[in-house]
């Protein structure tokens, strides 16, 4: 581009767009697939009291807060790492109980560099809830299987995959739930390791 030439606007929000999917996705990778949209839709929000207090493992801790209206604060705590503000939704899809994360507004003050705040798209997380008694039991859709079946049938919902390594879903909310229901059955579609978390003040 030479010096009187003008950036196209919509090339440069493109590049922000696949620069932004790119880092979560990276960010992701060996982790859990992450969505654009939630995969709930408001009509179905549940709240439940039991979920209130905190849960945790060997390795983090959860702590659920009333949160507004009938949103969850949830503060994720590594052990060995900086705790992270998120919103978290409660609702039912199917038979199931599910839990919608995303960041919180406080999560963007946690990157010091203004540049990668604004390149950083939030992305929802959405986890399969199978128990709250005695553990707070949370399955997440299985990132190998997501890949290798991506890779198989790229038409089958809409996404964005980076270094083979992460998932971003990319389609609607409508488009998420349609794929989440199509697989709730499906062998291999679901991390056979759930995240299992003790409570500590949870109220029972």
């Amino acid at each position: 581009m030479n010096a009187n030439q003008k950036p196209d606007p919509r090339r440069r929000m493109k590049n922000l767009v696949a620069l932004a999917l790119g880092t979560l996705a990276l960010a992701a990778a060996g982790c859990l697939p992450t969505s654009l949209n939630p995969l709930y839709e408001t009509k179905d929000l549940t709240f439940d009291p039991a979920l209130l207090g905190t849960w945790g493992s060997d390795e983090e801790t959860w702590t659920f807060e009333k949160g507004e209206d009938q949103a969850y604060k949830l503060t994720i705590a590594p052990k060995d790492g900086r705790a992270a503000a998120f919103e978290a939704h409660l609702f039912k899809l199917g038979d199931a109980s599910w839990l919608d994360i995303y960041p919180g507004d406080e999560a963007a003050k946690d990157l010091n560099n203004g540049y990668v705040q604004v390149m950083l798209c939030p992305t929802h997380a959405f986890l399969k809830v199978t128990g709250t008694k005695p553990n707070l039991t949370l399955v997440n859709m299985d990132l190998k299987w997501l890949l290798d079946f991506l890779t198989k049938h790229p038409k089958a919902t809409p996404h964005h995959i980076v270094a083979k390594e992460g998932v971003v879903l990319t389609g609607s909310t409508a488009e998420l739930r349609a794929f989440v229901r199509e697989h709730l059955k499906t062998e291999g579609a679901w991390n056979s390791d759930p995240l299992k978390l003790e409570p500590k003040t949870a109220k029972r």
